[in-house]
């Protein structure tokens, strides 16, 4: 209770987290702070000339913006794409099929030079016994 005349009553601890609970959850809705964002243009749209302006600016801040964001992803895809290309211009790589044990140890009699495995892909065709 309050003390002097007229005071009006502070509120409960737990009623105060209640509101700051259910505050941050408003606060937090996209969808609402969208709303609330275009309220004041929807205001000011009351007539056709202010609907038209409106539109108008909308889509000078727009366009610019999208276009500069479509330059930079393709400056960025450019600068990505010479990288791709050297890749494919490697040397193919020789493939060599191990089918058998007498397969494995002669790979493994020609592997004594690290210079003779370069460029060569091993592919195990079956599990060796």
């Amino acid at each position: 209770m309050s003390e002097f005349i007229g005071e009006t009553p502070r509120p409960h601890r737990a009623d105060v987290e209640k509101r700051a609970r259910r505050d941050r959850v408003f606060l937090n809705n996209p969808v609402i702070m969208q709303g609330l964002g275009l309220a004041p243009l929807i205001v000011a749209a009351t007539t056709l000339k202010n609907g038209v302006m409106l539109s108008v600016a909308v889509l000078l801040l727009l366009t610019p913006t999208r276009v500069l964001a479509a330059l930079l992803s393709l400056c960025m895809l450019l600068a990505v794409l010479p990288g791709a290309a050297l890749a494919e211009d490697q040397p193919q790589k020789q493939t060599i099929h191990i089918a058998s044990a007498q397969d494995l140890v002669s790979l493994a009699e020609s592997c004594r030079l690290d210079s003779w495995s370069k460029d060569k892909l091993v592919i195990l065709d079956r599990t060796l016994t």
